[in-house]
Parts: C-alpha cells; structure tokens; sequence
C-alpha cells in the first residue's frame, strides 16, 4: 500500500480546479437507527440559519417508545464537514456536535462509535497520531537544521545547510509514515460499512421506559454544498433516513431563513409544497403523517452576486487562456 494513498489523492485533486464542483457533496441528516424498534419520530422540527458559505442546523425530535422499555442505539448517517474530506474518522468529529436528550447534554464520552465500526475507528486513530507524530518529527529535523518557516508556509534555507544530510533524515520520515499511513482499504473499509445506512457513523445510548416520549435536540454546523463549477452553492437535508423509525413521522417542519442573500438569488427549491415568506426570508415545508423518500429531501439552491461574480471572472480569465492556446496553435 506504499504510496497508493498518495496515487488516489494525487489523481483526485487533479480531477478538480477552482472551477469545478466541490467533492463531497455537502448534506445535512436527521437522526435514525439500524435496530428494529417500536419508536416512532412524532415530530421533526428543523430550523436553519442559512448564510451564504454554511447553515446552522437545529433539529428538534420528539420521539415516543410504543413498545416495552428498551434501551437502543441513535444515530448519524455520515456527513461532511469540510469540502476534501475522504470519508472516516478524525478527533474533531464529535465537537461538530450539540446532542441534548430531554435535559442533558451529551458529553463526547457519550458519544461513540457502532461496535462493528469499532476497529475501523481505532485504526483511523492510529493513523491520525502518526500524522501527529511525522509533522512533528519533520519540524523537529527542520529546526535541527536551522530552516525557518515563512508565514506563507515556505521555507528559509541557512547558507551552511548539509542538504544531503537533512534530506536523508526527511526520506527517512517520510519513508516509515507512507508505509504505516491512511491507506486505500481503510478508506473503502469505512465506505462498505457505512453506505446506504448499514450502520450509522456515530451514536449515543438512549433508554425508553414503556409509553415514553423523549426530546432529542441537535444541533451542527456546516459548509454550503459548492455546484455547477462553483457558480451555485446549495443546502441539502435528508429526510429519507428517517424512514427507518416506527410507523410514519407524525409532523415535519423545515424552516430555511436566509441570511446575508436574498431570496432573489435562489435558483431551484424542491420538493414543492412550501411557503415563502418574503418579508422574514424563510422558506417553509410542513409534512403530515410522512413516510419519507428521496423524494421528500430538502435541497435549495443558491448564487450569490459575490459568487456570480468571481466565477464570471475565473470564466473570463479562462477564456482568455484558451484563445492564447489557440492562437500560439496556429488555431
């Protein structure tokens, strides 16, 4: 596996510039569980403050046990939180969110990994303090060499550097990291365990006594989906994963209010059967009785005069290279 994480990275960024769709395509979810209960979701409230370079998401789930008392795994499909993001887990996963059920806040002790994702997550924290490790390895050789760092980043080279030495120290690093580093399996490991729902991401234990009903508030932060070579950015919510709980949702509520755009710059809206409001700038839906599909997820799409703007000028400037080419070909 040796390089091979590096290959697949190389060839990725290659796929994408400034002009194309972001990777990851960026979505908000609602909460589930792959166990087989007698809970219903009554109620699924969601408001969203929605910027022009992220949402604020704030759901509210009211949720009522029409079984015995059981004690069950909730949980998120999983969800990105920056545009390069290969999938997995990282230690900022879990401060990404504010889990409350009825009056107490989930700590990040409370919050955990499936127990059949358990061997995948501690494999990506090995990889992760490697990570550590090798950069703090290469600034420790740097500085044993007397480099300096650029606030750009670059690097300031001493006149009496032994090159040759300090390289093979770097090589040396490097060498030991690629070989012991992120590599493709885990990658697709994470993948096959985690598509299509088969076990969630990361869950927490709630325990319902017969007839009970419990609030489950959650709340995250997110970048705006990036489309159409930049040009347009979006907001996604997931309904469908909610198709897995007890019965149908009683009610759902999605409240998108705009902030900093108008709603002159949205573009696309779906599903149909919502409300606008123009005065406050919210976009309504409001669902009865849902037995949610693709079908039923939110999606707003969006292009702000700033975002229109640059991707005119990168569209221009591309333009303009084009011709160049063109002409020094004789076209």
């Amino acid at each position: 596996m040796r390089f091979k994480i590096l290959i697949t990275l190389c060839l990725f960024f290659t796929a994408f510039s400034v002009y194309d769709i972001a990777p990851n395509p960026i979505s908000a979810n609602g909460i589930y569980t792959v166990e087989n209960c007698e809970i219903r979701m009554e109620s699924e409230i969601v408001k969203v403050d929605l910027f022009p370079e992220k949402s604020i998401v704030n759901c509210v789930f009211e949720m009522k046990n029409y079984g015995p008392t059981t004690s069950l795994e909730v949980g998120f499909p999983v969800m990105d939180f920056d545009y390069w993001n290969f999938g997995g887990y990282s230690e900022m996963d879990k401060a990404n969110f504010k889990i409350k059920v009825d009056s107490k806040f989930l700590s990040k002790e409370d919050i955990k990994v499936p127990k059949e994702l358990d061997s995948v997550y501690q494999q990506f924290m090995t990889v992760l303090g490697l990570e550590k490790e090798h950069k703090r390895k290469i600034d420790s050789t740097y500085q044993s060499h007397n480099v300096k760092h650029r606030k750009n980043g670059s690097l300031i080279f001493p006149k009496d550097l032994k090159k040759r030495e300090m390289q093979k120290a770097i090589d040396s690093i490097h060498n030991f990291y690629w070989d012991n580093g992120l590599t493709t399996d885990l990658i697709s490991k994470f993948h096959d365990l985690t598509k299509n729902g088969k076990f969630p991401w990361y869950v927490w234990d709630v325990n319902f006594k017969e007839n009970e009903t419990k609030t489950i508030i959650v709340k995250y932060e997110l970048p705006s989906g990036l489309f159409g070579k930049n040009k347009f950015r979006y907001f996604k919510y997931i309904l469908n994963t909610g198709a897995g709980w007890y019965k149908d949702i009683g009610k759902v509520e999605i409240i998108l209010h705009l902030i900093d755009f108008s709603l002159n710059d949205v573009e696309d809206i779906s599903p149909k059967g919502y409300t606008i409001n123009k005065s406050k700038k919210t976009i309504n839906w409001t669902f009865k009785n849902l037995e949610p599909t693709e079908k039923d997820d939110i999606y707003v799409q969006y292009a702000t005069p700033k975002d229109k703007r640059i991707y005119n000028k990168v569209t221009q400037k591309r333009k303009r290279q084009l011709r160049r080419v063109d002409k020094s070909n004789g076209k």
